[in-house]
């Protein structure tokens, strides 16, 4: 039997591992026990395109939707993302102190879901630079800054782009030539 497994995370402790197995059943591995629990089995419609872990807590997306849910696979809420219908979630992250979600998806678009702020027309937000280039490529990985001012986008053309949180806007992009599958932002 061969699987594939395209994301995974590590609580913030250190002692859980829970990943994506096989496109539609989540994993969480207890590193402290080794004890692996199925938290969720999802349709084949709903298949998880990525993965975040708080440690009370996941993270998940699938097609157009960022999910919580509980360590059981209990859903706490469903945060519907603005994104366009041909496009799908492709990663997830969740900021330190836990008030922000965003996801990069496949043709390049990054949303931002205040946890904070009732889902609306604005929460969450498709983030659209004024007046400057946006990803036009897969965005590959996001990563939060420690203090939840910033934000990091990351593409397979070569581009990460910081973003300023309160602001909703680009701060700054950096070019680096070659694809960029994973990024982080060190803690100061």
């Amino acid at each position: 039997y061969s699987y594939e497994s395209n994301h995974s995370a590590l609580s913030d402790d250190g002692s859980y591992l829970v990943y994506e197995y096989d496109y539609d059943t989540i994993h969480l591995l207890d590193l402290t026990t080794k004890q692996l629990t199925i938290i969720k089995d999802v349709s084949s419609d709903e298949n998880v395109l990525g993965i975040a872990h708080h440690n009370e807590f996941i993270i998940y997306g699938n097609t157009d939707t960022l999910i919580k849910a509980s360590l059981d696979g209990s859903i706490i809420k469903k945060y519907p993302l603005p994104i366009a219908t041909d496009d799908v979630i492709n990663c997830v992250s969740i900021s330190a102190k836990n008030n922000y979600l965003a996801a990069g998806t496949y043709n390049g678009d990054v949303c931002l879901a205040d946890l904070d702020t009732p889902i609306n027309k604005s929460n969450p937000s498709l983030l659209k630079p004024a007046n400057k280039s946006l990803h036009t490529q897969t965005v590959n990985a996001i990563s939060f800054s420690q203090y939840e001012k910033y934000f990091l986008s990351c593409v397979e053309e070569g581009n990460a782009q910081v973003w300023d949180i309160k602001k909703k806007d680009l701060f700054q992009t950096i070019n680096n030539g070659a694809p960029i599958v994973a990024c982080a932002f060190a803690n100061d």
